[in-house]
């Protein structure tokens, strides 16, 4: 064999060996160490306060170039699985007992809960998973054994969901997933890590959380804590290996799962001890990580004992860090809130990152370039529950004020004690000015409950005292009352809700109920006071024509389109029920009598409308607002997801008549119009006659109240503050009457 031919063999085989080579690396689903990498590091059970207050050199320089926030995960019960399983879902959604136990497929077990119990015996978690499931599982990988009871529990979830999604869609994008780290205790497995990690069968393609990863220490609580050395060498091994990797570091977790033997000053201070730990064993991986290459996430799926002892349910720090060391707040599309985001937002984020086309555009968390230090952030928690605490009593304030309202009125209606009526019309529109106090309320910072009551009183007093100097004519007070009422709401609408939401009035972040857009507190509020100033402003104006009693209630429609417009208010029972009311305030104001075919015509059309908008939202809009994902839903689920919708609606409903404070008013409400309707028809008739145009106000109020209640999950609040309004224009008409009499007399 020649010498040229010698060499031409050996380039040959030494090409085939290198194509070779990266065939098998590819054939394996091994990752470039340089491509993009997503990296969701989990430290549970801890607060903002916790990060301050620990000595946490690595976690601090990170946040020198990464983005911060508060992550609101409220999973459907307090099983700490619910929220994992939530995550990984994209759902708020609640899992049962075990959902945890996951196990490495070579893994030995000798308990499982309902299954297996055996102390001399032992059985491969891999031959468990494939007689549960008839699958294969991953040679080198993590399976959920209960994966059958997951799938079969969320079939039956109202809504259905899918366990498993993260690894799903990374199965479907062609990346890997992998997951290192557990939970464990002395005593107990806790993989809930693998939660999020898993596809919709219950497997992770690669990855280890068997005890393993532990080493035993007594003087910990939990009795073991991470073993550092162990937890690196299996990142090192799968880290080039896989494009998303999750992480759980695992001792805080066991600080909080531990925490029923410990003092709480012991509590706080083993974890802080485990934070520290944590950020050591950060340190380490940080230093294994492109981070040019790489966005990395670090969270708190859950709060522990003590947040939720001080009101604090379900915010939880999260870092986030992307290659381009953007530093900020976070926000999504899911909050529409500076320094607030979802846990449904992790799943759009990671997929977003890696440009996948399952997630649209524009989709998962973003970055508001603005100063921000963990002090700034807790500073916004802070501020979140002491709203949260001073919201009840608040409210309270309010309905005993509307209690007292009512009440008055009717016994000035029994008795007849002029001397009374001053004190009552002061009263009228104190109360009526008390939302308007309440949109500013929130400058205080709600530092002191006290405070709070008194300057809300001594302000809505001082507003009703103005309104009464306005002349012997009640009239123009309450129009300026209602028409500033209404401009202010509207206003704030406009600017993103700022002040409703940081209200009593508003949304409870905390909850996580709704985080922007206008709640049915002030969406019944606007209804009614823009009803009455254009009722107000149309009896001055005297429009003679159809056309120029339109154009003079176009205020309503506005409104309808603030409160329903899902870049706005987004509150589609809001909008059917806005949208209704300015059909029938037009054809009441208009002479036109009312019937069954009329009504149910207003109704059709307002609920086309809505369809017809929320399905532009659903199909144009990238982040739809609620409607526009109701419509997606109907559209996927078909009539299951129809009924689902409604019996979560009604479930709502029950809830609140149940539990909320304005249940009260409403029937009480309901009992004042319905004596004054059998035993005052001659009060009636005089309001009527003399006084038509606060007649009609009064009816299209009431009709709206009925809409309300009937489409709203929480209609039973925005049906009293709507009744409010009508009980409260019949008590000044019948001053006025009272009054117009005694000086004929």
């Amino acid at each position: 064999m020649s010498i040229k031919l010698k060499k031409v063999i050996s380039l040959f085989i030494f090409f085939w060996f290198v194509f070779s080579f990266f065939m098998s690396q590819s054939a394996l689903g091994i990752s470039d160490n340089d491509s993009k990498k997503a990296i969701i590091i989990v430290m549970d059970f801890i607060d903002v306060a916790d990060l301050i207050e620990a000595d946490t050199p690595n976690l601090d320089k990170l946040l020198e170039e990464s983005a911060l926030g508060l992550m609101n995960v409220r999973a459907k019960n307090r099983n700490p699985s619910s929220s994992y399983m939530s995550i990984g879902s994209g759902l708020k959604i609640g899992t049962v007992p075990n959902a945890e136990l996951s196990f490495n497929s070579n893994e030995d077990i000798t308990v499982l809960p309902y299954v297996f119990a055996r102390q001399n015996a032992t059985v491969k978690a891999q031959n468990l998973y494939a007689v549960f499931t008839g699958q294969t599982p991953p040679p080198e990988g993590v399976v959920n054994i209960y994966i059958e009871m997951l799938k079969n529990t969320s079939s039956k979830y109202k809504p259905p969901y899918e366990p498993g999604q993260i690894g799903k869609i990374a199965r479907e994008n062609g990346l890997t997933v992998a997951v290192v780290g557990n939970a464990d205790t002395i005593s107990i497995l806790n993989r809930n890590i693998a939660l999020l990690a898993m596809d919709e069968n219950g497997k992770v393609p690669l990855g280890n959380v068997s005890q393993d990863l532990i080493q035993v220490n007594p003087l910990v609580l939990g009795g073991v804590e991470t073993d550092h050395q162990a937890m690196l060498s299996y990142i090192k091994r799968y880290l080039p290996l896989s494009d998303i990797l999750f992480i759980d570091l695992g001792d805080t977790s066991r600080v909080e799962i531990d925490s029923i033997n410990a003092a709480p000053d012991i509590i706080k201070k083993q974890r802080q001890q485990a934070l520290e730990r944590d950020d050591r064993l950060l340190g380490q991986i940080l230093s294994l990580l492109n981070l040019d290459q790489t966005m990395l996430i670090i969270m708190s799926p859950n709060p522990h004992k003590q947040m939720i002892e001080e009101g604090n349910l379900g915010l939880t720090p999260i870092i986030v860090h992307y290659p381009e060391g953007q530093k900020g707040l976070l926000s999504s599309p899911t909050t529409r809130r500076e320094g607030i985001v979802a846990g449904a937002d992790i799943i759009p984020s990671i997929f977003a990152y890696f440009d996948s086309q399952i997630i649209p555009d524009n989709q998962g968390m973003q970055v508001i370039k603005q100063s921000s230090t963990l002090e700034d952030l807790k500073n916004q928690l802070d501020f979140f529950k002491n709203l949260r605490a001073h919201r009840l009593p608040l409210n309270i304030t309010f309905m005993v004020w509307a209690v007292i309202l009512i009440l008055w009125g009717f016994i000035m209606v029994i008795n007849k004690k002029e001397s009374l009526y001053p004190w009552l019309e002061k009263i009228i529109f104190a109360t009526l000015s008390i939302p308007v106090v309440f949109l500013f309320i929130s400058f205080t910072g709600y530092q002191s409950l006290f405070i709070s009551i008194i300057l809300t009183l001594a302000l809505a007093w001082l507003l009703a005292l103005a309104f009464c100097q306005l002349g012997t004519n009640r009239e123009q007070g309450l129009f300026i009352l209602t028409s500033a009422t209404s401009l202010l709401l509207i206003g704030d609408i406009l600017a993103g809700s700022p002040l409703m939401l940081n209200s009593p009035l508003g949304s409870d972040v905390i909850a996580g109920g709704r985080f922007y857009g206008i709640g049915n507190d002030y969406m019944g509020i606007l209804i009614a006071s823009t009803v009455v100033a254009t009722a107000l402003a149309i009896k001055r104006l005297k429009p003679k024509s159809r056309l120029n009693i339109i154009l003079a209630s176009l205020p309503l429609f506005i409104a309808s389109i603030a409160i329903g417009y899902p870049k706005l208010g987004a509150n589609v029972g809001g909008f059917i029920a806005s949208l209704f009311t300015w059909g029938v305030f037009i054809l009441v104001m208009t002479q036109d009598k009312l019937n069954i075919k009329k009504i149910s015509a207003a109704a059709l059309l307002s609920v086309l409308v809505v369809i017809a908008i929320a399905s532009l939202d659903a199909f144009l809009n990238p982040n739809p607002s609620h409607a526009g994902k109701a419509i997606q839903n109907l559209l996927a689920g078909g009539s299951q997801a129809f009924f689902s919708i409604i019996r979560i609606k009604l479930g709502i409903v029950a809830n609140t008549i149940s539990q909320s404070v304005w249940t009260l008013v409403l029937l009480l409400e309901i009992l004042i119009l319905i004596w004054v309707q059998i035993r005052k028809k001659d009060i009636i008739k005089s309001i009527k006659k003399e006084y038509p145009y606060i007649s009609k106000t009064i009816n299209i109020l009431i009709t709206a109240a009925i809409v309300v209640f009937a489409v709203n999950d929480t209609g039973v609040i925005a049906a009293s503050f709507i009744l409010l309004y009508a009980i409260a224009l019949y008590w000044l008409t019948l001053i006025k009457i009272d009054q117009v009499k005694s000086y004929a007399n």
